[in-house]
């Protein structure tokens, strides 16, 4: 029987506790060791790493992590899928930071809508990979959409045609 302040295995994943692939704990180390030499600042690895190669980064002078232990296909769907988000927010011009966090915060609410999730479980750090290939297909179909948009004329309530479109 669970206590209340027992945590789920899928809780303890989540917050870097639990390798999700071993199930083994997990330890904290400088990021020098797992990119050879260059450090980054923390990250959290399975406490059997290397031999289980599942490992997250940290938030920036921080030791909290930034999504859950991933191994190396897990890595690659995940940057895959923050890829795909980021061609939806991200100003290819350099904005500032407040405007940047803004377009942010609404590329994860669509992004939560998209893949039917409460936003604040919208976290592509959180994923697995299937939910990553979701992030890339729904992205993908949305920039198509926004391409297929932006080559069709905008009409101002005059009459004439807009050249410019912003998406």
């Amino acid at each position: 029987m669970k206590t209340p302040n027992t945590l789920s295995d899928d809780a303890l994943v989540r917050s870097g506790r639990l390798c999700p692939y071993c199930k083994s704990g997990t330890r904290i180390m400088d990021s020098a060791l797992v990119y050879n030499g260059q450090s980054w600042g923390w990250v959290v690895t399975c406490a059997k790493w290397p031999s289980c190669d599942s490992y997250v980064g940290c938030h920036p002078r921080s030791q909290r992590p930034l999504g859950r232990l991933a191994d190396k296909e897990l890595r690659a769907a995940k940057s895959m899928a923050h890829e795909a988000l980021d061609r939806l927010w991200k100003p290819s011009g350099r904005r500032a930071k407040e405007w940047v966090q803004t377009r942010r915060r609404e590329a994860y609410k669509w992004l939560a809508g998209a893949l039917g999730v409460r936003e604040r479980h919208c976290h592509v750090g959180m994923f697995d990979v299937d939910m990553c290939r979701k992030v890339v297909e729904v992205c993908c179909e949305k920039l198509s959409e926004m391409r297929t948009a932006a080559d069709r004329p905008v009409f101002a309530s005059d009459g004439h045609v807009i050249s410019e479109v912003f998406a």
